[in-house]
């Protein structure tokens, strides 16, 4: 009696068929039949929707039974004309929309009703889990449309609706079709997926050899060697640049990484350039299941990718903007490294960020970059960044190409030297932050995180492990120093002292609510003096590194003065200085000269244009 609300719709709708095919479907008789079945199915669903135990085809054939009330009570001319001529065919067809409707609006896809009874219960959310039911919902939804098609064959050419032609395709096909092919696929699909990802398949909470798994969609054991987080570091020559464009080999972006590799061979390193859209990477599903077991579950070539990145000598990351940001290729590698930002290790390396834009954007993108760079245990040694609106049309191309053979130098001496970088306060807060995070939830979903830090000992003396004591000598640069005397002493000899004027950067933030370089940068042409100017025509370009990372340049001619971004065409000044060294010294807070000659910001081309800077931009700012 209890499995008698289960069976009830599917009686109904035998009965159904076989009372309606024997008479005509004669008017009749449909329309006390199908109110009385109607009615039968409605109590079944009633029912089984109350002991949670109703699923989509049980619905299904209330509505097709419903539907049939109305067709042969109210509309028998047309609506219940149709069902009696095409009545499997209508069948078939709600049961498609059924199984693709649900898709649509963002709801259970069909299967999962199914699949449950199967499955335990704590995979039933997991990401897995639904993406294997959306998968045999469309299979579904591809079979009822085939019985739909198979069984509308002999009412569109009568010559096929006698005999064994018309069983044939009004049964035996539709038949085949749910039962030699439906179920044995939702049979055997779910392990088959799981074992392709790696995992232990799950069913009633036991895997396929009758052991219990470690937990649902639980990773097929692997050698610990194969381990991402694990991945002994080797003596690597090789930088490993991960190319977020879409445009592999073709686009500016790969165009500038191409840039870097004379420069680096060279220095005996190879580069080493992975294009995320030529490799099979899934989108992150925030399980966080690599917290909890240190890798990531979802067997694609994420895996080996990052293992080339741990054991590199460098890292480069570099995206083209796609509406202000790194593109879907490079936030789904990012993503799917959660775990490498979890764990800082002893092997920090260099690395360098690298990023192009139409117009917008590429100084922030790279500045996040570097960031990554930074979560996942490399330095930034500065960001090469360029505007292009068409594939290798760089503006100021010149500066591009001899950045990037600046930044590829400072790279590659930066691994021959083994350089440590010290912690900022930054990293420090965030670990901080991250060490009461872990210690937290060292019982659920960060259990590797805890181990890591716990065997590394990071709880306990975290600035000594990542070298924040390490001590840095400034280097002079004894050429720049000596260039710059004798610029003060030629004009000396001439009666121009300017021993105020040493200080490089004009005073433009005096009077002015500045917090930033690029902010000063911007507001300079406010306080340009035309007339200590002059006929002067001339481009300074400011290479900005450090937490801004950006290039831009002041271009004076005709007496006025402009900020533009990107690097100049041609720059008779070029400025390389952290973002925070050249608003000190702009606020007094910060010596220029002796910044300049310990190294602190280096310039290139007119030393006497640098001289010149206070002068030049000495007026009260202008509103």
């Amino acid at each position: 009696m209890k499995q008698l609300p289960a069976l009830m719709p599917a009686a109904a709708l035998t009965s159904f068929f076989i009372l309606g095919r024997v008479n005509h479907f004669s008017l009749s008789l449909m329309r006390p039949l199908s109110l009385g079945l109607f009615l039968a199915a409605v109590w079944s669903l009633a029912v089984l929707m109350r002991s949670r135990r109703a699923s989509a085809l049980e619905k299904a054939i209330c509505c097709y039974l419903g539907l049939a009330v109305t067709g042969f009570w109210l509309r028998p001319d047309d609506l219940g004309r149709l069902l009696a001529d095409w009545p499997e065919t209508s069948l078939y067809v709600i049961f498609m929309v059924m199984a693709v409707a649900p898709l649509l609006w963002g709801g259970e896809p069909f299967t999962t009703h199914f699949a449950r009874r199967r499955a335990p219960p704590e995979v039933w959310e997991h990401p897995v889990f639904k993406r294997i039911n959306l998968h045999m919902t469309g299979v579904w939804a591809g079979i009822f449309f085939s019985c739909a098609i198979s069984t509308a064959i002999p009412s569109i050419w009568p010559a096929l609706s006698a005999g064994p032609l018309e069983l044939l395709f009004r049964v035996i096909l539709p038949a085949t079709l749910l039962l030699g092919i439906g179920l044995p696929f939702t049979r055997g699909y779910p392990a088959h997926y799981q074992r392709k990802l790696g995992l232990e398949p799950v069913s009633t909470g036991h895997s396929v050899s009758g052991t219990k798994p470690a937990g649902p969609f639980s990773p097929v054991p692997v050698k610990a060697s194969s381990s991402d987080e694990e991945a002994p570091m080797s003596n690597s020559q090789t930088i490993v640049a991960i190319n977020g464009s879409p445009h592999a080999g073709i686009g500016n972006t790969s165009l500038m990484l191409e840039m870097l590799r004379p420069t680096l061979k060279e220095q005996g390193l190879e580069l080493e350039v992975i294009n995320l859209s030529e490799i099979e990477l899934t989108y992150c599903h925030g399980c966080a299941w690599c917290l909890e077991k240190g890798q990531c579950w979802i067997d694609d070539d994420h895996r080996k990718t990052t293992r080339k990145l741990l054991a590199a000598a460098g890292v480069i990351l570099a995206s083209p903007v796609y509406f202000h940001q790194v593109t879907a290729q490079m936030k789904t590698f990012i993503d799917r490294n959660l775990a490498l930002g979890h764990k800082p290790r002893p092997n920090w390396k260099p690395g360098l960020a690298v990023s192009v834009s139409a117009g917008l954007g590429e100084s922030d993108t790279a500045a996040y970059l570097a960031e990554i760079l930074r979560s996942f245990g490399a330095f930034s040694v500065g960001s090469l960044t360029a505007m292009a609106t068409n594939p290798g049309e760089f503006v100021g191309e010149e500066a591009v190409r001899q950045r990037a053979v600046d930044l590829a130098g400072d790279l590659a001496r930066a691994v021959r030297e083994n350089r440590r970088y010290p912690a900022t306060d930054q990293d420090l807060r965030f670990y901080q932050f991250m060490s009461n995070l872990v210690r937290t939830e060292q019982d659920g979903v960060m259990k590797h995180d805890h181990q890591h830090w716990r065997e590394l000992g990071l709880y306990r003396d975290f600035n000594a492990y990542i070298g924040q004591e390490t001590n840095r000598q400034s280097r002079i640069d004894t050429r720049l120093r000596e260039e710059w005397i004798r610029q003060l002493m030629t004009e000396r000899a001439a009666g121009k002292t300017r021993q105020a004027e040493t200080t490089s950067a004009p005073e433009a933030a005096e009077g002015m609510n500045i917090s930033t370089c690029r902010e000063l940068l911007e507001g300079m042409p406010r306080v340009f003096n035309p007339d200590m100017a002059g006929d002067l025509r001339a481009n300074i370009q400011f290479e900005v590194s450090g937490a801004e990372n950006f290039i831009a340049h002041l271009s004076i001619a005709d007496g006025c003065c402009s900020f533009r971004e990107g690097p100049a065409d041609r720059a008779e000044l070029t400025v390389k200085t952290p973002g925070e060294v050249w608003l000190a010294i702009a606020q007094g807070k910060l010596d220029g000269q002796q910044a300049l000659i310990s190294g602190q910001y280096t310039t290139r081309g007119n030393l006497g244009l640098l001289l010149k800077l206070k002068t030049l931009f000495s007026r009260a700012p202008q509103s």
